[in-house]
């Protein structure tokens, strides 16, 4: 993750000003979190690739402890057209299906992805991963502890 006020111009400034995202979810492993929803809306172009050696496109993989459920603005390795306007497809879809009653995590951030690569022809397919164990109701008062998913 960068800031949006990070001055980027070698390799070594992003290692200096990004947060990686696998230390933050394995940190709310190490506190107790039974429950870690991650959502990665940062599926664009690299805007610094060219002043980089080495050319990656898209988002790698979270590598995520159990009770983790994921879902990334577009499948890993893959990159979303700027055409989105001011709220982004995804972020758009992701947010009515948050509204939906009774739907679990995993429902939404699946009707999440179906919703935006229908809105998008297929061009632009969000992927989801799971390593829950059991369904998680978001409109519940309390989220689960790490017991209750063993």
């Amino acid at each position: 993750m960068i800031p949006v006020d990070a001055q980027i111009w070698r390799e070594a400034d992003v290692r200096r000003d990004g947060i990686a995202i696998d230390p933050v979810v394995a940190g709310m492993d190490e506190r107790g979190a039974g429950l870690k929803l991650v959502v990665v809306d940062a599926s664009r172009r690299n805007p610094f690739e060219r002043r980089f050696r080495g050319l990656s496109i898209g988002l790698a993989l979270i590598t995520a402890p159990e009770g983790t459920l994921v879902i990334y603005g577009a499948a890993p390795g893959k990159v979303a057209r700027d055409d989105d306007g001011d709220r982004s497809l995804f972020v758009t879809e992701l947010v009515r299906q948050i509204r939906s009653p009774g739907a679990t995590a995993e429902d939404i951030f699946s009707r999440t992805r179906i919703g935006v690569a229908r809105a998008s022809n297929g061009q632009r397919v969000p992927a989801v991963f799971s390593s829950l164990a059991e369904d998680v109701d978001l409109a519940a008062s309390t989220a689960p502890t790490r017991q209750s998913m063993r």
